[in-house]
This record gives C-alpha cells, structure tokens and sequence, in this order.
C-alpha cells in the first residue's frame, strides 16, 4: 500500500468525521463550542486511527531477502523433508497403542482376581 493513499484516506476520514459529527451535535441540540470541539476531537481520532493503522501496514517488510532462488530451493526441500516423514507414518499406530495397553490391562486384572481369590482362599 502507498504512504500517499493512507495518508489521503486518513485526511479524508478526519475531514468527515469532523463535519458529520459537527453538524449531527449542532442539529441535536449542542452549542456551536461543543459541536465544533466534538467534531474535532471526532476528526482528530479517526483519523490519526486509520493514519496509524496504514502506517502499521506499511513498515512490514517484504519476507524475499536475498536470492529468491535459494529461498525456493529451500521449500522444496522441506516439502520433499515433510513428504518422507508423512511416508514413514503408521495408520494403524493408534489401533495397535490401544490393543496393546488393553491387553496389559486385562492381564494386570487378571492377575488382581488371582492374588484377591488365593487371599480369600487361604484361611490363615
């Protein structure tokens, strides 16, 4: 965005500002002191905000420093990097975790049962 365009947007946001909420506080009944000093205070903050705001957008800086080439070459290897690794995943890692601690599980408590029944069993 050009410096030149948020600064005329700004100017004319304020510009606006400024006669709309003159003019709206006059015909609601305000003195002409406070319509004028709410329609610039109006102005003044719209304004600055969307002068501001535009500034902001501005100052980024282009993310391409340097050899644009390099920079491609770099994503495509980290895109060849990301493939091989997604290559490498196991669907089914989860569906075996699971099974697998299901299994533990049901032999712990079995276990449990068997030293729970040989405590009650033995009568001394």
């Amino acid at each position: 965005m050009n410096d030149i365009i948020v600064n005329k947007w700004a100017m004319g946001l304020a510009v606006f500002s400024f006669g709309f909420l003159s003019i709206g506080s006059f015909l609601f009944g305000a003195t002409a002191t406070t319509s004028l000093l709410r329609g610039l205070g109006g102005g003044v903050l719209f304004g600055a905000s969307l002068w501001l705001a535009g500034l902001l957008v501005n100052e980024e800086k282009d993310e391409i420093e340097g050899d644009p080439e390099e920079e491609v070459n770099a994503e495509v290897e980290s895109t060849q990097e990301s493939t091989q690794k997604t290559a490498a995943i196991n669907p089914n890692a989860v569906k075996e975790k699971f099974l697998k601690k299901s299994i533990e599980l049901a032999e712990k408590e079995k276990k449990d049962k068997e030293e729970k029944y040989n405590q009650e069993a033995t009568p001394f």
